[in-house]
């Protein structure tokens, strides 16, 4: 399989566990997508982010981004270099990138 096909495969497949994990959560709190549409409107989104090299990278990334507006939740992979996000729309990715920046932990994509 080529690294193109295989990083679509992973994305969605993250996508989908971000999906699970938030019914799993609804279920939890008794809150259902009729009461609850920050869920049904919300995207998750892998970034690159060249400049993690630890777990520590990943922490900070994530105390420093999920308390913005928005943004529903945060999880690192070192390894991968990545962060993914999900967020209720597009505004706060812009501004969740805005705050990698800040930061010093800039996105690839």
């Amino acid at each position: 399989m080529d690294d193109q096909t295989k990083a679509g495969i992973v994305r969605r497949l993250q996508s989908t566990e971000g999906h699970v994990r938030g019914i799993q959560r609804m279920v939890e709190e008794d809150k259902y997508c009729s009461t609850n549409p920050e869920v049904i409107m919300s995207q998750t989104v892998t970034l690159n982010i060249p400049a993690i090299s630890c777990h520590h990278c990943t922490m900070t990334i994530a105390r420093e981004t999920k308390q913005l507006p928005g943004v529903l939740k945060v999880e690192g992979n070192p390894q991968a270099k990545t962060a993914t996000f999900t967020v209720e729309n597009e505004a706060v990715l812009t501004n969740v990138k805005k705050t990698l920046v800040e930061i010093g932990y800039p996105a690839a994509n």
